[in-house]
């Protein structure tokens, strides 16, 4: 969400997997998007966020598949589906 006061609301991001962050991006700004951040972890992992909130309404986060992200979003994906309408905070085994 944005900061309270700021006058905005609605969706922050959506997120894309995409073979090259970097190429990625040069695509986004050959499209007149900015980047806003582009971060790198301790273990190489690489991911960014391009300012297409004036064309989409939000952010675009870029970042390529890894085993343990697509893991995170099927366990996300199965919790959701098991779902039966109870508590909407269910704690996550990592």
């Amino acid at each position: 969400l944005y900061p309270e006061g700021s006058g905005r609301w609605g969706l922050h991001h959506v997120a894309l997997f995409v073979d090259d962050v970097d190429a990625a991006i040069a695509r986004h700004a050959a499209q007149g998007f900015a980047l806003a951040q582009r971060s790198v972890m301790a273990d190489g992992f690489v991911f960014a966020f391009v300012d297409t909130s004036a064309a989409y309404g939000h952010m675009t986060e870029l970042y390529a598949p890894t085993r343990a992200l697509t893991g995170f979003y099927r366990m996300v994906a199965e919790a959701a589906r098991n779902w039966q309408g109870g508590d909407v905070l269910i704690p996550l085994n990592l």
